[in-house]
């Protein structure tokens, strides 16, 4: 890991009301909810990558129960399909990278920030195959190269060529869904392809020596967020309340158990701990709101805007799709967005 993870500040409570009540202000140590009453009812759709696990602990460990919640867990491949699930109302909630918050924000308003859950670097990677004639990075011009459109490895393939001066009509890029990418790679439909573990890992094992890894160092941070629906957030804000409580439990049991934390994640994601922990040492779970979200947000929307990947012509006001109140009553001292 790469951050120093706070100790605890205390025991974790939260009473929280029926589905239609207002918000409740309660403090940091009062008790669990009791069990007489009704639990609120939830879907989150959970993106299945290693920058959720805050998410994976909490699921695992019954922290969402604790809160007196009864979650329903969507897995989704990536959070791109988490958040179209969320726009088109099958979830509630969901853990995304800000890629697809970027894009999903020139369709609607209707959703709305309330943490990042983690940043990582060096996530991402562009695996080749050497039989392509590829030994180092600029042998990618004239190269097919396979991605997932409208997602943070399609952003980190934009930034690799940019750092390898390569123009993006030097390559021909084949979107296509991410767990189809180590099988095309293989087949040699595509010569390289921009992705994340799981499927790095996997492309390498179906390719063997014929694998060539251009790893990300220090090329692209990204965040992993909490984003519910506008409606959860007017309508059922203590469960909002619910899941950053939960989260921030997770969070604490990762800072004291780091071994049980990364197998849980590395079970969700169906990778063996031992890959899991060449991730795991540049992931940094932790809850917070960060002014460098905005940033983030901005220049990937500019770049989206610029390469003509939406019909949308202005950036939004990324700040208007931040709530920053729930996390801000319940722990002020994690929030540092200046509004």
């Amino acid at each position: 890991m790469t951050r120093q993870h706070r100790k605890p500040v205390g025991p974790v409570g939260l009473i929280l009301a029926v589905a239609l009540a207002g918000p409740i202000m309660l403090a940091p140590g009062c008790r669990k909810p009791s069990a007489s009453i009704p639990p609120v009812h939830a879907r989150l759709g959970l993106a299945l990558q290693p920058t959720s696990a805050l998410a994976m602990i909490a699921a695992d460990n019954g922290y969402f129960r604790e809160q007196n919640l009864d979650l329903e867990i969507k897995p989704y491949i990536s959070g791109r399909r988490a958040m179209a699930a969320l726009l088109c109302g099958d979830v509630d909630a969901v853990t995304t990278a800000e890629v697809p918050i970027v894009f999903s924000s020139f369709e609607s308003s209707e959703f709305r920030i309330v943490a990042s859950i983690a940043s990582a670097a060096g996530q991402h990677s562009i695996v080749a195959r050497r039989d392509a004639g590829i030994a180092q990075a600029g042998d990618l011009k004239g190269k097919r190269i396979g991605t997932q459109r409208a997602s943070a490895v399609h952003f980190f393939l934009h930034l690799f060529l940019l750092q390898h001066q390569i123009d993006a009509d030097e390559v021909t890029i084949e979107f296509m869904k991410g767990e189809l990418l180590p099988e095309a790679l293989a087949t040699g439909r595509i010569d390289a392809f921009s992705m994340r573990e799981p499927y790095t890992s996997e492309a390498c094992n179906l390719l063997g020596d014929n694998a060539l890894v251009f790893p990300d160092e220090g090329l692209y941070t990204r965040t992993e967020n909490l984003v519910v629906s506008s409606r959860m957030l007017a309508d059922h804000r203590p469960a909002v309340d619910g899941l950053l409580r939960a989260l921030l439990e997770a969070e604490r049991f990762l800072a004291a158990k780091p071994d049980q934390a990364l197998a849980i994640t590395a079970k969700r994601i169906s990778v063996d701990a031992a890959t899991m922990s060449r991730t795991w040492k540049l992931l940094d779970p932790h809850v917070f709101l960060d002014q460098s979200l905005l940033g983030s947000l901005e220049q990937e929307a500019n770049w989206a805007v610029e390469s003509g990947f939406t019909t949308t012509k202005s950036v939004p006001d990324y700040l208007d799709l931040i709530a920053m109140e729930p996390l801000t009553q319940l722990r002020s001292d994690l929030v540092s967005i200046i509004r």
